[in-house]
């Protein structure tokens, strides 16, 4: 499941990058945005039924780094 916490935060950045490559062909942005914002959301409902389930929190620590030097998802 801590594989899924990062996707909730690169997933949106790799559709706004495929959306500016499709610069003028509007229904393909709209439908990159669509699809990836429904992603986004089956995964934050899957992490929400996950922490819900099992009462712990979930946490991810970007790079290894520890709290005061890194970032914690």
């Amino acid at each position: 499941m801590n594989a899924l916490i990062p996707l909730v935060v690169t997933l949106p950045l790799l559709g706004a990058g495929v959306a500016l490559i499709f610069g003028r062909r509007r229904r393909v942005q709209i439908s990159v945005s669509v699809v990836t914002l429904t992603l986004v959301l089956a995964i934050a409902a899957v992490l929400l039924y996950t922490v819900d389930s099992s009462g712990q929190a979930l946490a991810v620590s970007v790079g290894g780094w520890p709290i005061p030097f890194g970032i914690v998802l």
